[in-house]
């Protein structure tokens, strides 16, 4: 039951896989390996097989329609132009569904199941984070003051920031960052308090809305805080 894919293009490695958790008999999760960075995700898609497709030309305005769905003009487009995936020969990886016919494509937009004349379902978004200590090879605990949040602006995105101490499963703190900015400018950063002492620290970002979010890189302030005790 089990399908792989290799998509160089985002240097990623895709397994289709049934689920223990809900007893599955066909593939209804896709473990995802970004072999580049070294980290691993989950989607919850019931796919039957990958492929790539290979764009046969390049794409002009012309092929954006006006609708409600897509740009009037230069400044409401939301994609770069020159972007890699809109030019002739670039690859696009494809999913098909277990049933009724239909193929997805995947690595196109922020919603679930969004077609070209209706938007699709907001895609639910959770990022853990490994435990963080800079100072564990000294022997020391860590406690972490706060963190910068270098973003993409989009002020209709608003993302929870659950910070877990040591290795509980209680949050230690969570906090709401918005997403928003100065006027004209497609960059800013927000710096969230935290004040967590522990062993060490873990950080989940968790999003349930239809909108998108980048963050290009953070900056955690940190310093040593006690000796490591066992436990």
């Amino acid at each position: 039951q089990c399908f792989a894919q290799r998509f160089d293009t985002v240097n990623q490695t895709w397994m289709l896989y049934p689920s223990m958790e809900n007893d599955a008999a066909t593939c209804d999760r896709a473990l995802i390996y970004n072999f580049a960075e070294n980290s691993w995700a989950t989607f919850d898609v019931p796919l039957s097989c990958l492929g790539l497709y290979y764009i046969s030309t390049d794409k002009t305005w012309a092929d954006f329609a006006v609708s409600s769905l897509n740009p009037t003009t230069w400044g409401e487009a939301e994609f770069a132009w020159d972007s890699y995936l809109l030019q002739d020969f670039a690859p696009s990886l494809l999913g098909g569904a277990h049933s009724g016919g239909y193929v997805y494509t995947m690595n196109d937009g922020d919603q679930d199941h969004s077609t070209s004349n209706s938007t699709g379902d907001p895609i639910e978004t959770s990022i853990t984070s490994s435990r963080w200590n800079p100072f564990v090879s000294t022997g020391q605990k860590v406690k972490f003051g706060h963190i910068d949040v270098y973003y993409e602006i989009n002020p209709l995105c608003v993302l929870e920031l659950t910070f877990y101490a040591d290795n509980s499963e209680a949050p230690a703190i969570t906090r709401s960052l918005t997403l928003d900015g100065p006027v004209n400018s497609n960059m800013s950063w927000k710096r969230v308090y935290i004040n967590v002492v522990g062993q060490a620290l873990r950080m989940n970002i968790y999003n349930n809305q239809a909108e998108g979010f980048k963050i290009p890189g953070m900056v955690l302030w940190a310093s040593p805080c006690g000796r490591l005790t066992p436990g």
